[in-house]
């Protein structure tokens, strides 16, 4: 069965592509758990943090709030297998190879809307400090597009 593309590969079809550094993206990652944090519905939220180490103790704490409040949150990452990482949530682990753990991506769906930053770590960043990583990025507040890109991290499920 091929590895269905990633949330970056799908967005960046459609979408400009810019190139930054992870401290100029994480206010645009912060926005999004924010809108999460503030939906009047339940709200559906698919992160990709490419491994645990970056799963920090603020991000930990918004993603179990959004989790007390009824949201659903799907955690994608090298090294995302325990239950305890977030408690009430979906932890999936993904194995170096595999592309989507070249990626950070923060997908929220709630109520018909959805907004989304999409990012690729240029090679050339990796093992740099983690505020000098550089990645290809993009955002967007398609609602369809971005399901279909949530679709494809639940397409990389092991059936049940």
């Amino acid at each position: 069965m091929p590895i269905p593309a990633t949330p970056f590969e799908l967005l960046a079809a459609t979408n400009p592509v810019g190139r930054a550094s992870k401290t100029r993206l994480l206010a645009i990652s912060r926005s999004i758990e924010a809108r999460a944090l503030a939906a009047p519905t339940r709200a559906t939220l698919y992160i990709c943090l490419q491994s645990r180490e970056f799963f920090t103790t603020r991000t930990a704490r918004i993603h179990q709030r959004l989790v007390e409040r009824g949201a659903t949150v799907h955690l994608f990452g090298n090294g995302v297998t325990d239950p305890d990482v977030l408690a009430g949530g979906h932890c999936h682990h993904l194995p170096w190879d595999d592309p989507l753990a070249a990626e950070w991506n923060v997908l929220l769906l709630s109520d018909g809307a959805g907004w989304a930053l999409a990012a690729r770590e240029v090679d050339e960043s990796r093992g740099a400090p983690d505020g000098e990583r550089v990645f290809d990025w993009l955002v967007t507040a398609v609602g369809p597009r971005i399901a279909v890109a949530a679709d494809s991290l639940l397409g990389r499920l092991a059936p049940a």
